[in-house]
């Protein structure tokens, strides 16, 4: 649907961005990363939660474990463009038997929390295009929890346990009235060790029946002087490649200012080197509100 007369059907912005609004999620060796979202609309005052719950799972020997993440994330329009984001992702370790990980099994913990704060420009009134988006972002992540473990070995299954600069930033095109091309891509330092990356190219279909949106992308993700993970991995430098999968459901309500929303995810794990070979499902549910 183009997204001007989106405007003129619903007399609200929100559904002009579509699915899950994007996250700023720090990713690891130890699974596959999550989809970076589509971009923000920052030209309307949009506050936006999103609460994701899923598993990730893996077959190889070294990997007999399952962990239970459930993400939290926020997003507030600030006008003018900015805006402001948080994200706060928790999971617990399952163990399926005895292994290296036993001393992390030490119940739910919060992995590498972000805050940040960005500036979108939106652009729909276009001659052939039916929207060019635009959006940047940088903050700050914080440490991750680590349980203590002997021989100063720093475990990252958790996320990395020191504070980090995340900077991202997102393009997005409008074509055939229905279909999105994105492209993500952010670094994370963090102050001891590694620098994380991740790039992201998808589409999106828009609404294509009614308030139904689904995605599909790539993503190319790594770190160099990661000196954690030693417990299974010796290397300091990994990567692993992903697809990713998705589904959402937006119960659109015209002249009403709060729009739930439901979805489905599998972030599928393709290969990698040094990397556990790991794929991730799950639902989000969300809520919007258009003020």
């Amino acid at each position: 649907m183009k997204r001007i007369n989106v405007r003129a059907l619903y007399g609200t912005l929100l559904c002009l961005y579509g699915t899950t609004q994007p996250f700023f999620w720090v990713p690891n060796r130890y699974t596959a990363p999550f989809w970076s979202g589509d971009t923000h609309i920052t030209n309307s005052y949009i506050d936006s939660w999103d609460l994701y719950v899923g598993a990730s799972f893996g077959s190889a020997a070294q990997e007999n474990y399952n962990a239970v993440d459930l993400i939290l994330s926020w997003y507030q329009t600030f006008g003018v463009g900015f805006f402001g984001e948080a994200t706060m992702p928790l999971t617990t370790l399952k163990l399926r038997e005895a292994s290296p990980l036993t001393p992390l099994k030490n119940g739910i913990c919060y992995e590498n929390c972000s805050l940040l704060l960005g500036w979108g420009i939106n652009h729909d009134l276009l001659p052939i295009l039916d929207f060019v988006d635009f959006m940047f972002r940088a903050g700050v992540a914080t440490p991750a929890h680590t349980p203590p473990l002997p021989v100063l070995r720093i475990e990252t299954a958790y996320g990395y346990p020191s504070w980090g600069i995340p900077v991202a930033g997102d393009l997005a095109l409008g074509i055939f009235n229905w279909l999105t091309v994105g492209m993500h891509a952010s670094v994370c330092q963090f102050f001891k060790n590694p620098l994380v990356w991740h790039f992201q190219p998808y589409f999106k279909t828009d609404h294509f029946l009614i308030g139904l949106s689904g995605w599909f992308g790539y993503s190319y993700t790594g770190a160099h002087h990661d000196a954690g993970s030693q417990l299974l991995f010796k290397s300091t430098t990994w990567h692993m490649h992903t697809l990713h999968y998705g589904i959402e459901y937006e119960f659109i309500q015209s002249y009403f200012p709060i729009h739930p929303r439901i979805g489905a995810y599998y972030n599928q794990h393709i290969s990698g080197d040094n990397a556990a070979a790991r794929s991730s499902a799950g639902i989000t549910v969300g809520l919007d509100i258009t003020w």
